[in-house]
């Protein structure tokens, strides 16, 4: 087999490996529009809804301390300057459900949820495997990502009832759909113990808040419906920086057996980035005993936005493939957030903490299954950038889980499950406590460009 057959091989993997991620793209935004129809967030009302967690399952299983994590195996889309410390191809799928219960004082709600999280692809743009087949080694290493997640959901039905009179009541009806998603592109660099990275995506979605006046007497009754239907569209990026200090540097070079022991530093963050909006606000007054359609008022929409910057920092300390522990803080002004189309709403500057870490008995051992498996555990703090009626509302919470090897193609690779248990809306008028549970897919390989040799 020559180099030409080879090359033509290698393309044609490639092809059908795009061709899968665009199919599972697709089935992706498709459950998505679906599944955020079916659960009930009043807050999701405000901002573009309810912003979703960045980090894949693995870290956020770990308190959410992405900033800071890069291993050889695993993706780590927070911070992409970790895609250049792959040695194998990462291909990355997770999902989630949730159970909550929502509570204002004196209705209590229940509520089930679910969704695809994210797909992602990452990998190295060099093999390992060349360095054994060719001596000139590079003195610096290449990484590359692609991947689909949602930024924000919206899905709200909130019915309040006003009691005017003996014979009049107004019942108003608040309800919305829809979200923002993004899908990117990464790349990283990475010089001995220092790497950079960037992410470039592309953020759209479509969001429709409605409501509906329902003014019931004796003698009549009256519907006024308004919509505001609008799409979302602009471009987004983020960059990061990561660097590893090695602690027993000497004690390794002199025994190759002594797990190696670091900390890992890491900084990711983006500035402020504008995006566009355009759509549909439609009033109309209904008249049901006489079939009666008034069209008020209806016109186009177009405006613009902004989303503020955001920094994250962290540290990680790694003893080898037995243990790490992580810490990270994540800051945005986010009272700068701009909605030209909803200006009514007010924000604030928000802080997010994490504490977590995982820990592995025996990472390469042949004997029990328990031993192989990696046990995470995290805690989490956050603060929403929404103020409602003049209150804040925070979240925190714990996390709890497992990392599984399974073996794939001739390469360990890992099932990542998280339980989070927290509280949202903490002193606001509506709080919520939850469950859920995470599984995320991690498929390991490392047969990609490979540069063969015979003889």
């Amino acid at each position: 087999m020559d180099n030409e057959s080879t090359s033509l091989k290698e393309i044609k993997f490639m092809k059908k490996i795009v061709n899968a991620h665009l199919i599972l793209l697709l089935v992706f935004c498709a459950i998505s529009s679906i599944s955020a129809q079916e659960y009930n967030s009043p807050y999701s009302r405000f901002g573009l809804g309810d912003l979703t967690n960045s980090n894949f399952m693995l870290t956020r299983a770990m308190g959410s301390t992405g900033s800071s994590y890069a291993d050889n195996s695993s993706m780590n889309p927070v911070n992409p300057a970790s895609y250049s410390w792959l040695t194998l191809a990462s291909y990355n799928v997770g999902f989630f459900s949730e159970y909550a219960q929502i509570q204002d004082g004196i209705v209590t709600e229940d509520r089930w949820t679910g969704n695809l999280e994210y797909l992602g692809i990452a990998f190295p743009l060099r093999n390992y495997k060349n360095e054994l087949l060719d001596p000139s080694t590079k003195k610096y290493k290449l990484g590359m990502a692609f991947f689909a997640r949602p930024e924000s959901r919206v899905s709200y039905d909130v019915t309040t009832r006003e009691v005017l009179t003996d014979e009049e009541d107004i019942d108003r009806q608040f309800f919305g759909t829809g979200g923002t998603y993004s899908v990117n592109w990464g790349n990283s660099i990475r010089f001995s113990n220092l790497s950079i990275g960037v992410n470039l995506g592309y953020l759209f979605g479509k969001i429709s808040n409605n409501q509906e006046i329902n003014i019931v007497n004796e003698s009549a009754q009256f519907v006024d419906e308004i919509t505001n239907e609008y799409s979302v569209a602009g471009f987004k990026y983020e960059a990061g920086i990561m660097y590893k200090y090695q602690l027993n540097k000497k004690q390794k070079e002199q025994k190759k057996s002594v797990r190696e022991k670091y900390l890992m530093f890491g900084l990711n963050g983006h500035v402020g980035q504008s995006f566009t909006t355009s759509g549909e606000f439609l009033h109309v007054g209904i008249f049901p005993i006489i079939n009666g359609l008034d069209t008020i008022n209806q016109s186009a929409l177009s405006g613009t936005g902004f989303i503020p910057a955001q920094i994250g920092f962290g540290v990680n300390f790694v003893d080898g493939r037995k243990a790490n522990v992580g810490v990270n803080i994540n800051y945005s002004p986010y009272s700068s957030f701009e909605n030209s189309i909803r200006p009514e709403q007010e924000f604030r500057n928000t802080l997010s903490l994490g504490l977590g870490g995982k820990f592995t008995p025996d990472a390469r051992g042949f004997g029990s299954f328990l031993e192989r498996t990696s046990y995470t555990f995290g805690l989490f703090y956050n603060e929403d950038p929404r103020i409602i009626q003049d209150q804040e509302l925070d979240a925190y919470g714990i996390n709890l889980g497992l990392s599984m090897p399974f073996f794939y193609q001739q390469n360990y690779s890992r099932i990542h499950v998280n339980i989070e248990l927290g509280q949202r809306g903490v002193g606001s008028i509506i709080s919520e406590n939850y469950a859920q549970i995470g599984l995320g897919l991690n498929f390991n390989d490392d047969s990609w460009f490979i540069r063969r040799k015979y003889n």
